[in-house]
């Protein structure tokens, strides 16, 4: 539509559509509230356009954010993402596992898709499939390689990486790559050399 001059109409939601979670209900209401939102993410995933995806993408970082939702409520949305045939832990899966390399007009969608990966990681504590393990490794590996270019990148990869290390094959392998992030987040991302040096602490006392 914006190559033949039109643009399109701005995203309406009626209050009905957005997802509500009230402060003032007990946990277990909370998480009720939380999971039936996970159907407002995969509405807004349906669509195809950006600004619908990225405020799925949104909804769904603060759903799976233990800081804003309570850690309660956040392992239930997570544990609920990394059941066999979720519907939007599958679309969140895809937009890393599919994405080139080259397709930089993606990258706010990739680095936000991974943002929720890491905390749903975190939340479950890297129980998740073999498959979808393996799937993310060369991933998480090659953005922790990337660190020169995308140090933040690089930190969000080393924070999903910490919830896998345990059950790792070959964790030579992780060690090296953090040992470039670790490197770069020394001269200039101290987040990132801080997470860095965790996960290596953790290959380290693996290793013993």
């Amino acid at each position: 539509d914006v190559v033949q001059g039109k643009h399109p109409e701005p995203l309406r939601m009626s209050n009905a559509e957005t997802p509500l979670v009230s402060d003032t209900e007990d946990d277990n209401d909370d998480t009720k509230v939380a999971l039936s939102s996970l159907n407002f993410v995969e509405k807004m995933l349906d669509y195809d356009r950006s600004d619908a995806t990225l405020l799925g993408l949104q909804t769904l970082s603060s759903l799976t954010d233990p800081d804003k939702m309570g850690i309660g409520t956040s392992s239930s949305v997570s544990t609920a993402l990394v059941t066999e045939g979720n519907l939007v832990g599958g679309k969140v899966f895809m937009m890393i596992t599919a994405r080139r390399p080259i397709e930089d007009e993606l990258d706010e969608q990739y680095d936000l898709a991974m943002s929720i990966i890491a905390n749903v990681l975190r939340n479950v504590n890297g129980n998740i499939s073999s498959f979808y393990r393996e799937a993310l490794r060369p991933i998480l590996i090659r953005d922790l390689e990337k660190a020169e270019k995308k140090p933040q990148r690089s930190y969000t990869a080393a924070r999903c990486l910490e919830p896998l290390i345990a059950k790792d094959h070959c964790v030579t392998d992780l060690y090296v790559a953090l040992e470039t992030a670790k490197n770069v987040g020394e001269a200039r991302h101290n987040a990132l050399r801080v997470q860095a040096d965790k996960c290596m602490r953790l290959i380290d006392e693996q290793r013993v």
